[in-house]
């Protein structure tokens, strides 16, 4: 993400999307029917998925923070506080 500095929040927030959907259809194997087949593969290959889960949650992590700075550096450093709903504690 540091060669891309000039890539706008919004864009890393639309990426974000992208790869959390990969990410929950991805965990979507490892539960409920799905579970079965998944774990009739081998050692070695569940842990080289799982391990792909975790590289994915980490990149993950880390286009939030950069969704974060690229949000500061466009407002100047304000952070806007999200504005609770009717009926909801702030």
């Amino acid at each position: 993400m540091a060669a891309q500095e000039n890539i706008s929040h919004l864009d890393i927030i639309d990426l974000l999307g992208e790869k959390t959907a990969i990410l929950a259809a991805m965990l979507a194997m490892t539960k409920g029917s799905a579970f079965e087949t998944f774990n009739a593969k081998s050692d070695s290959i569940r842990d080289r998925y799982m391990q792909g889960c975790c590289n994915l949650s980490d990149e993950i992590g880390e286009l939030v923070k950069a969704a974060h700075q690229a949000h500061l550096r466009e407002t100047g450093g304000v952070r806007h506080e999200i504005a609770a709903t009717e009926g909801e504690s702030a």
